[in-house]
């Protein structure tokens, strides 16, 4: 190793506690309420601080000693078993059935009502003409962009473990679109 790099790295080892071993700080409160923190003084009214490490040192931690349990505490995660839960429903609320949707960027905004909230492993998958449309989520909202003018179906699957365990009835929609000349 270099005799140089050493020498400079035992000088800046010892000078290196003395400048983290306290530091000065001036407070002072301006005209207008400010209050303002230096390292040096900047107005004839500032107090001196002086701050050591030790201040800033949090205090050991303290333990209690462990309470045996009779009986475990129910998880608040946990989730009710599928028998226990109602059955899930879905209705696409927007847009109806047979509705003309005038829209030149090709947006249809699709919103589903559940009858009660997925559980963790559910999920749902659009359907636009029989053919899943993106990947599945948990959201009640799609918002379809840039599809083809004509008439198309829509239906929402409730899916759990690749299964499909309820459906929406199938809505079928009419976008127009301004022709392309």
């Amino acid at each position: 190793m270099n005799p140089i790099f050493i020498v400079c790295l035992l000088i800046y080892s010892v000078l290196l506690p003395i400048t983290c071993h306290a530091q000065t700080v001036y407070v002072w409160e301006d005209e207008h309420g400010i209050v303002h923190f230096s390292d040096f003084a900047q107005s004839p009214h500032a107090q001196l601080i002086t701050l050591s490490v030790d201040d800033h040192l949090a205090p050991e931690p303290q333990f209690s000693e462990a309470i045996p349990i009779d009986e475990p505490l129910p998880s608040k995660t946990s989730q009710p078993s599928r028998s226990e839960l109602p059955a899930l429903a879905l209705q696409i609320i927007s847009p109806l059935d047979q509705q003309t949707i005038r829209d030149n960027q090709g947006r249809i905004k699709v919103v589903v009502e559940l009858s009660r909230p997925l559980t963790t492993h559910q999920h749902l998958q659009l359907m636009l003409n029989n053919q899943a449309y993106g990947a599945p989520n948990t959201q009640n909202y799609w918002e379809l962009k840039n599809i083809d003018r004509g008439e198309h179906r829509l239906m929402i699957q409730a899916i759990e473990s690749g299964k499909v365990i309820a459906s929406t009835k199938s809505v079928t929609v009419y976008l127009h679109r301004a022709a392309r000349h």
